[in-house]
């Protein structure tokens, strides 16, 4: 008989109202003491090893990739870089404008 399932279904039995809190305390008592001077024994459940699977060798893969393509670079958009560059401008010189207006 395994010590922790008696605990549990100790416990399982005073939750369903099965036994009252005095007996379920006795009870509990004299079992931790049972283990604690060690004439309870123990039983330790049968332990399991891992099951290994065995594991694909496979060669390692380039990180680099394939140097027979083209490495394309798209061309950055020069129309749309003026544009940016010009309300940029704009809008400096309209704060610059404001701030001159305003300074005095």
């Amino acid at each position: 008989m395994r010590t922790p399932s008696v605990i549990r279904d100790l416990a399982r039995a005073y939750a369903d109202g099965k036994v009252d809190r005095r007996s379920y305390v006795l009870e509990r008592r004299r079992i931790i003491d049972e283990i604690v001077s060690n004439t309870r024994v123990l039983e330790e459940p049968p332990l399991k090893s891992p099951e290994v699977t065995p594991i694909e060798e496979k060669p390692p893969e380039s990180k680099l990739g394939n140097f027979d393509s083209t490495l394309e670079i798209p061309r950055p958009d020069l129309q749309r870089a003026w544009v940016i560059v010009i309300g940029a401008g704009l809008c400096l010189f309209g704060a610059l404008a404001w701030l001159w207006r305003h300074q005095g």
